[in-house]
């Protein structure tokens, strides 16, 4: 789950099945509370997988921060 600028308040990403599945899903979500609409993407290829490893790694080495 995202939080998101923009038209959208938030992004969930899902996986499903099939387009069957994902309706399922998409009208799943919409049946909770306060849901009031859905725009669904459909993912044909990731380009670049997350890279958090470098990230974390540079991070975990710097000095803690102080806290207030």
């Amino acid at each position: 789950m995202h939080a998101t600028t923009g038209d959208a308040d938030l992004m969930a990403k899902v996986v499903a099945r099939s387009t069957a599945d994902l309706y399922r899903i998409t009208n799943q979500i919409l049946e909770i509370e306060g849901i009031q609409r859905t725009s669904t993407a459909i993912s044909v290829l990731e380009l670049m997988p997350p890279r958090y490893d470098g990230l974390l790694s540079r991070l975990s080495k710097q000095e803690p921060r102080a806290t207030n």
